[in-house]
């Protein structure tokens, strides 16, 4: 049995060692029974597990003893335990070093490894009720109620924390949980990090759950998709590989590649589509984009919105760049502005530059092609490679037809028919 005290020296049961003069009283490390004993430096031959504390002027100093492990040392009269080999309880108070080659530096009610079992060289550090169990080298510097139980975790502090995953690390916070391998949680509360190199940097309720996830913040954010993102905001969902989401609220990455940059109620469910901000904007083409604004929709592969309200675009290859409640059906046309323009099914490679409740349509797949309407109001083509520059309640019927402006005017038949302007003017053909 050795003994070791930093004023009295270093004692050993049956063999010399130093020492000084002086009483020394000695306390049964389980029942804390003193018994005094004369010590003047000599050999002593003590049978049993004794503390040794040193009497006036050193009095209530205690000393470090051997453990129930081998070469382990606990400090006596404080409730510690050292029962690992090579394991150490060194300060605080009601602390366990149970594993082999675990360690408790102090604090209250700690425990590091597991008795019986692989849970060794463990550390923490201090705190209260902290528990580093995971094996090879789980560590709690300090905190509360901390627990890290896989393989190499670590906890640096915090309250209720538990780092499950091997080699997973909580920096602090509050109820966080790191349970995929190589996860991180910085802070934060009710954190989850179950994807393998999944992250979260701080917020609440945050949940990593695939591969390379990450979330750097914000509040009941889920990034379920591999190497998925989402930076902050509210409720945001990732659901798919590689998708991102910048800020916002309720907006959903639901393809690989997407991403939402801001807004509220956003939908991604196109891959490599983009939805830079607004509100309830959904995209459900391939590699196509809403710049902004609110309502606007996009069904159709490598088309765009850039703003306005409750835009439609269903056409391959289209654009609506704003305005209010203008659809695109055909593949490969443009709504520059206006309000409740439309360009048909049929209708490709044409145009609206503005205006309100202009039409371009076809019953066939060459009806309305090729055509163009630069503004005005309720001006309609049915007809290929026509044009109507302006006005209102202008009609063409006839390919290759022109009206500059005016109102009323109407184009018939097959061939080549022009109004330059006017009310009311009929061409028949």
């Amino acid at each position: 049995m050795s003994l070791r005290n930093n004023d009295f020296g270093l004692f050993s049961a049956g063999t010399s060692g130093g020492g000084g003069g002086g009483s020394v009283v000695s306390v049964d490390a389980v029942s804390c029974t003193p018994v005094t004993l004369s010590v003047t430096g000599g050999p002593i031959g003590v049978a049993g597990t004794f503390c040794f504390c040193n009497l006036a002027p050193y009095s209530g100093q205690a000393v470090e003893v051997l453990g129930g492990g081998t070469c382990s040392t606990y400090r006596c009269c404080v409730g510690n335990l050292s029962a690992g080999n090579y394991s150490a309880a060194l300060g605080g108070r009601c602390n366990c070093a149970a594993g082999n080659c675990s360690t408790v530096v102090g604090g209250f009610k700690n425990c590091a490894g597991l008795a019986g079992t692989i849970c060794n060289w463990d550390f923490v550090g201090g705190g209260i009720c902290n528990r580093a169990i995971g094996c090879y080298g789980s560590v709690v510097s300090g905190g509360y109620c901390n627990s890290a139980s896989g393989y190499a975790s670590t906890i640096s502090g915090g309250y209720c924390n538990c780092a499950t995953g091997n080699t997973s690390t909580i920096s602090g916070g509050y109820c966080n949980t790191s349970s995929g391998i190589y996860a991180v949680i910085s802070g934060g509360h009710n954190n989850i990090a179950s994807g393998c190199h999944s992250f979260v940097g701080v917020g609440d309720c945050n949940c990593a759950n695939c591969y390379q996830t990450l979330i750097v913040g914000g509040c009941n954010n889920n990034s379920c998709g591999d190497f998925g993102a989402i930076v902050g905001g509210l409720n945001n969902i990732t659901n798919c590989c590689f998708s991102l989401i910048g800020n916002g609220c309720d907006n959903c990455a639901n393809n690989n590649f997407s991403t939402i940059i801001n807004g509220c109620k956003n939908e991604i469910n196109g891959a490599y589509s983009t939805i830079g901000n607004g509100c309830e904007n959904l995209v459900s083409g391939n590699f196509s984009n809403v710049s902004g604004g609110a309502c606007n929709c996009i069904n159709c592969d490598y088309s765009t919105i850039s703003g306005g309200y409750y835009n439609s675009n269903s056409g391959y290859a289209s654009g609506i760049v704003s305005g209010g409640c203008n659809c695109i059906l055909g593949p490969w046309s443009g709504i520059v502005s206006g309000n409740r323009n439309c360009i048909g099914v049929c209708s490709y490679d044409s145009f609206i530059g503005g205006g309100n409740l202009n039409c371009i349509y076809g019953n066939d797949a060459s009806c309305g092609s090729l055509s163009f309407i630069g503004g005005g109001g309720s001006n309609c083509i049915c007809s290929q490679t026509s044009v109507i520059v302006g006005g209102s309640y202008n009609e063409i019927y006839g390919d290759e037809s022109f009206i500059g402006g005016g109102c009323s005017n109407c184009t018939f038949g097959n061939c080549i028919n022009t109004i330059l302007s006017g009310t009311g003017g009929k061409t028949n053909c």
